[in-house]
This record gives C-alpha cells, structure tokens and sequence, in this order.
C-alpha cells in the first residue's frame, strides 16, 4: 500500500524530536546522522518518494548545531555540500543554523 510508505515529512519530524531532546541525550545527533543517511541511501537506491528537501536538511543542520560537539561545524559544511549534491536549495534559515553552529 503505497499510502502507507513514510515520506520525507517523516523523517523530518523524527530529527526534528531528536533536535528537541539534545540536550538529554547527547547521542541524538548520531542517530539523527543514521536516520539521514538511512533515507538518502532510500532514495539513491529508487525510493522516489523520499526526495530530499531543505526541511529535512535544515532540521539536520539543526540536530547538529544543538549537539555542541566538537565536529559539528565540520559536519555542518559537510551536510551543506550534501545539499548541493541533491540540488536542494537551502534558505536563509539553514545558513543562519550554520552561523550558529560555527560561533
């Protein structure tokens, strides 16, 4: 039933929760990480109905900029780069996350 397939919003609103509970669970940010990588590889691999869009980055980009580990910037400019890749435009608000995680 195609209906009941997850969509991008899905996955989405999980790393959003997982933003949300950073601060209590460090590890979040690496399952955030798995749960992205998880859908992109759904998509690369023929899963149409997840395409990536600047929601889902930005919501990501937020995981890591809560995580305040010492690679986050670093993951940050790799997620932009990861973007790019799957020609999701992002706004100002995504580069305004990644603002916050590099200060």
């Amino acid at each position: 039933n195609k209906a009941a397939l997850p969509r991008t919003i899905h996955y989405t609103s999980v790393l959003d929760a997982l933003a949300r509970v950073m601060k209590s669970n460090p590890a979040s940010d690496l399952k955030a990480d798995r749960i992205l990588k998880s859908m992109l590889n759904l998509y690369d691999t023929g899963s149409r109905h997840l395409r990536p869009d600047a929601v889902l980055f930005t919501t990501a980009l937020n995981c890591y900029a809560k995580s305040k580990q010492k690679d986050s910037a670093d993951r940050s400019l790799a997620l932009l780069d990861l973007a790019r890749k799957y020609n999701v435009e992002l706004d100002i608000v995504a580069y305004n996350v990644v603002l916050r995680t590099l200060s």
